[in-house]
């Protein structure tokens, strides 16, 4: 369907074609993704809504959901979207660290640290999933922990300025 991308109008018209063809779950969230990037927020939450009903058990569509409900600053709806995605895959890193920063910008720093802390422990050679961990510690106030993690980011990935600048 790329390939076919000059013969569409649009990115989500060429979508849309898809979904008329083959109306799958991942093609659902993918056209919510797009639409959450052009701010088309209520035609995202439909879209990603569509894409749990066809596969409530693919923990995507629930985090970027929960990222509609945040946006909008619906947050008792993002918590159960996130509660949602983690139950689905509690040991996916992306989702948990999507997870640790949603519930971070909702409010519930407890719960983002726990996410981010077992993001960073499944993931210990992963940089950015060290970052996210040192960032929530650092405003935890733990700045010795952060440190370490800053520390550790920057040994996996020493071009990761965010890293450096977190020191």
């Amino acid at each position: 369907s790329i390939i076919q991308a000059g013969v569409w109008r649009g990115t989500i018209t060429l979508m849309g074609h898809n979904i008329a063809v083959s109306p799958q779950s991942s093609a659902y969230n993918d056209l919510g993704l797009v639409r959450l990037q052009d701010g088309a927020m209520v035609s995202a939450q439909f879209d990603f809504g569509r894409a749990i009903a066809l596969d409530p058990q693919n923990p995507e569509p629930w985090i970027n959901l929960a990222k509609v409900d945040t946006s909008t600053q619906r947050t008792d709806a993002a918590r159960h979207d996130i509660v949602q995605a983690l139950r689905v895959a509690p040991d996916e890193i992306d989702i948990l660290e999507d997870a640790g920063t949603l519930l971070y910008n909702i409010g519930d720093a407890n719960d983002a640290l726990n996410a981010l802390a077992k993001a960073a422990s499944l993931a210990p050679e992963n940089p950015i999933a060290q970052y996210n961990f040192a960032n929530t510690l650092s405003d935890a106030g733990d700045l010795d922990s952060a440190i370490m993690h800053y520390r550790q980011a920057i040994l996996l990935a020493p071009n990761l300025a965010v890293a450096h600048l977190g020191l």
